[in-house]
């Protein structure tokens, strides 16, 4: 199970490359007069750089010799869990996840890529919980996007109900994040709330292009509202814009059992 929102990993770092000189494939910090911990600092930076870059290698070395410099530095454990994540490296992940958290349990971008690791391993209850815990942060810039985590990792198990109360509590905080509309579009169509599907799809597509997936939504929910003549629209869309989607076939297939 994947959730829906990329992974927050915390400031952009294109300026770092900057930081450091290059000769062919070495890097030279300009470390005079630099402390230990102020060089752990960048290598770390710089390590996320090139696992942003998709260079897990460099990253990799850039990050152990963070550690190496530091090992009492949160931000590294925490560059170098999601790099182990990656990599598929579950237990050394979950490792410095941990590591991270005991150095600064508040740091919320922590918590919640915590529970982002935690739901993508099936462990639900306490994926949710550590969203949880990065929202108590008043200062957290994003606390829209932890609870539509939750919302879409409760989904999984699944518990429909809670999952809609974490997305409604995800769109007052941000009432545009467009996962978080699409899915609440999802859950009203499956309760047979259909006017109520309509209106979140609607919003959602005012912030997102259509997509095959969300035409075909449309379609049905139009079908069950006798809205036919929008639901033809919506489908001749759907086989003008995606004709090898999945959700063209199922379209097709549906007109002709009509």
């Amino acid at each position: 199970m994947r959730l829906a929102l990329p992974i927050v990993l915390g400031f952009v770092l294109a300026t770092l490359l900057g930081a450091c000189t290059t000769t062919g494939d070495t890097e030279r910090y300009k470390q005079e007069d630099v402390d230990l911990s102020t060089a752990a600092e960048l290598n770390a930076k710089l390590g996320l750089a090139y696992l942003q870059q998709g260079n897990r290698k460099r990253a990799l070395e850039k990050m152990r010799h963070a550690l190496d410099l530091d090992p009492q530095r949160p931000i590294t454990h925490h560059y170098i869990a999601e790099l182990y994540r990656q990599l598929g490296q579950y237990d050394l992940a979950e490792e410095h996840f941990m590591k991270a958290i005991e150095l600064d349990p508040k740091d919320a971008n922590t918590q919640n890529d915590f529970g982002v690791f935690l739901c993508d391993q099936g462990r639900h209850e306490e994926g949710v919980k550590r969203f949880l815990n990065a929202i108590k942060d008043p200062l957290y810039d994003t606390p829209g996007q932890a609870y539509e985590n939750a919302a879409i990792c409760v989904l999984d198990i699944p518990d429909r109900e809670r999952a809609e109360k974490y997305f409604r509590l995800a769109l007052r905080e941000n009432p545009f994040l467009p996962t978080a509309l699409y899915r609440m579009a999802e859950v009203s169509f499956n309760e047979g709330q259909y006017f109520r599907a309509r209106a979140f799809l609607q919003r959602y597509h005012s912030v997102q292009p259509k997509s095959a997936p969300s035409l075909w939504l449309a379609i049905r929910i139009e079908r069950e509202q006798n809205g036919t003549k929008l639901a033809q629209e919506y489908g001749e869309l759907l086989t003008e814009r995606f004709s090898g989607a999945p959700e063209t076939q199922l379209y097709l297939e549906s007109m002709n059992h009509e």
